[in-house]
């Protein structure tokens, strides 16, 4: 989970302090005699992000990871194309055309991946 961390408190160092002018609420922090560290600040909204429910969007990059994805799974290939696993196989969203697995284009960015149940 820190890397998940560093690598938010890095994306928040890069669009300057904007985003974190807008999450961040120290003066909350002040009220209860905490201080907003300057040089953890960063750190501080990815927690609060994390603790949001923000979560790095997982890559498939072998068919066998595509495999093992669970029905109603979404993903996004390479080529930009939106795919869903349905029975019968993986759906091109706009087209409901099927399409194996082998056609979609790797790595893909997983959208949605249901829960298990």
């Amino acid at each position: 989970m820190t890397d998940l961390r560093a690598d938010l408190a890095q994306v928040l160092k890069e669009h300057k302090y904007d985003l974190v002018k807008a999450v961040c609420s120290c003066s909350d922090f002040v009220q209860v005699g905490l201080r907003c560290d300057p040089e953890t600040h960063e750190q501080h909204v990815a927690g609060v992000l994390l603790d949001a429910g923000y979560r790095k969007p997982r890559t498939i990059t072998t068919l066998e990871e595509l495999d093992a994805l669970p029905m109603e799974s979404v993903l996004k290939s390479a080529e930009g194309n939106v795919w869903e696993s349905l029975v019968g196989g993986w759906f091109e969203t706009c087209s409901r055309a099927c399409h194996i697995a082998s056609d979609i284009a790797l790595p893909a960015t997983v959208l949605y991946e249901p829960e298990a149940s």
